[in-house]
């Protein structure tokens, strides 16, 4: 799994639009 910046902050961002 590629945990570079952007990626990990675009996952961040889907998982809690995905939470919410």
């Amino acid at each position: 799994m590629i945990l570079d910046p952007p990626f990990v902050c675009f996952f961040c961002l889907f998982v809690f639009e995905s939470l919410s």
